[in-house]
């Protein structure tokens, strides 16, 4: 009887370690993600902790690997088979919390295994394209491009990623967005005044960036 009572207490640890929620809804594979623990995050994964177990935010053990930049722990977990294009509660893909947090090499890691690139989130409506444009590395814009990317994608005020690059004042990545096709003419909003009929060019004007415009024949 003292064996079953051990074993039984045994495994309502590994129950609890693996499975049961805090009031962050976090188990413990989530903790060791967030924390870049691989040696655990190996161990709990072996016991059979779910890998795409979702906190009370509606993020995994991967999401948040991703967010607090532990890219070892992130390419274990998408070795093991974690869903690389599951969403938040908010709508975020992994790959937008790699753009929006500036992990430019766990934002490759994603898209080589296979992130949806033109993924929208349900707040603005913006691809990871339009979070790197105005933030992010010209690398990890330059790579989304080359994975197909849509250049000329609108969020909810119509804006699309070449908008944000003249708006913050993104010299590179505007280029590269031109070069690759973007129109400067499409009609959005100024994000801040909210000015209808926005255009990249305008705003390009704003920011003293029309000389690049130029070269493109924009005026």
């Amino acid at each position: 009887m003292h064996f079953i009572n051990v074993f039984i207490r045994g495994l309502v640890a590994m129950a609890i370690a693996l499975s049961l929620s805090a009031c962050s809804g976090q188990n413990a594979l989530h903790h060791a993600a967030n924390k870049g623990d691989l040696e655990k995050v190996k161990e709990l994964i072996a016991e059979g902790a779910p890998l795409d177990a979702l906190d009370g935010l509606g993020s995994t053990p991967l999401n948040l690997a991703v967010r607090s930049g532990h890219k070892e722990v992130a390419q274990f977990l998408i070795e093991q088979g974690a869903d690389v294009n599951i969403r938040d509660q908010t709508g975020n893909t992994i790959l937008h919390t790699a753009a929006q947090m500036l992990r430019p090499e766990i934002a490759v890691l994603l898209i080589d295994n296979g992130a949806h690139v033109d993924e929208v989130e349900s707040i603005w409506k913006r691809t990871p394209l339009h979070f790197v444009s105005q933030l992010g590395p010209p690398e990890v814009a330059q790579y989304l491009i080359n994975k197909g990317a849509d250049v000329n994608a609108r969020d909810s005020l119509g804006n699309t990623p070449l908008h944000y690059a003249a708006l913050s004042d993104r010299v590179r990545i505007a280029h590269m967005l031109l070069e690759k096709g973007a129109d400067p003419y499409i009609p959005g909003q100024d994000p801040f005044t909210r000015t209808p009929g926005t255009t990249p060019l305008m705003l390009a004007h704003k920011k003293g960036m029309q000389d690049l415009f130029k070269q493109f024949g924009a005026e």
